[in-house]
Formats: structure tokens, sequence, C-alpha cells
């Protein structure tokens, strides 16, 4: 399978949300994880968000450059069932049918803001949130995750999310 390269823009992230930094140790066969990202795990309440990816995520979009604000937004335009679903949520409008229309027009203009830096809306928040939600589930031993499960991590958040995939 081909990943696309602006899913790359990902990567930082990933790595801050497992380890803490934005980088990693190629070379280790085991990465070190975090204690803040095993606490959060720990301490979890059952159907709430995770606080600390949260806060990752919010430091992350934080710091983009122009390049990674498009490449971000190609994600989101390829993940567009994900990006509905979080202005669904942050609406509190999850059992309410909108026009298709409605939607599309939020959508572009939550998008067209980001791209030109006025707003980071919740919704691009909460729609990374869903998309690297499985980084909850990541087998974690002994505060270390393998070298290869880091890798199927990386292929799995490098593509588009189906509606099974999505833990909402």
């Amino acid at each position: 399978m081909k990943t696309k390269d602006f899913y790359a823009v990902l990567i930082p992230l990933i790595n801050s949300i497992l380890t803490g930094k934005q980088s990693i140790d190629y070379s280790r066969p085991d990465i070190p994880v975090s204690p803040d990202f095993i606490a959060s795990r720990r301490f979890r309440l059952p159907d709430s968000f995770n606080k600390y990816v949260l806060q990752c995520i919010d430091a992350y979009l934080s710091t983009l450059n122009k390049n990674q604000l498009e490449n971000l937004t190609k994600l989101f335009l390829e993940n567009r069932r994900l990006l509905s679903i979080a202005v669904l949520i942050r609406d509190g409008n999850c059992c309410v049918q909108q026009s298709y229309a409605f939607y599309n027009d939020e959508l572009t203009l939550i998008l067209l803001d980001f791209l030109d830096q006025k707003n980071i809306d919740h919704t691009l928040h909460l729609t990374l949130y869903l998309y690297l939600e499985n980084l909850l589930y990541v087998d974690v031993i002994k505060d270390f995750i393998s070298f290869e499960s880091y890798q199927r991590i990386l292929l799995f958040n490098s593509r588009v999310r189906t509606k099974e995939e999505v833990f909402f």
C-alpha cells in the first residue's frame, strides 16, 4: 500500500503523544513511552476524551508552519467522515440530521480559517483525536513499545479511516 506523503505531517504528533518528544531514536529496538501517556491511559474515565492526547494535539497545532498546515488540510479532506463527525459532536447534534449543504459550508469555513491561520476550530482537535484514538490501545510492555509495533502504528495512521476503524 502506497502511503501518501501528506500523512507524514502526523509523525511528530504521534511521537509526542507516545514519547513526549517530536522525534524518536530509530536505532533502538524498543521505544520508551512517556509516563504521562501511560498515566493518561490508566486513569481515563470510560466514554470520555483523553485530556493528555488533547493537550498534545493542541500543542502540535500551535506549532505548524504553512506547508504542514496544507498537508494537514489534505488529511482532513481525505478523512472528511471524521471531520463531519467532529462537527456533529461539537454542535451537540450527534442524533440530529442536518442538511448536507450546511455541513459542506461549515467544513469549508473551518478549513479555510485553518489554512489562513486565523482560527484553529476545536473541530480540528476532535478530528485529530478521533483519527489518533487508536494510540490509546497500543500494547505497552514495561513502559516500552516495540519498534515493529511503532511501524504498524505509523502505517495504520497514514491512510483514510473506514467507518469500522473509528472508535467513536
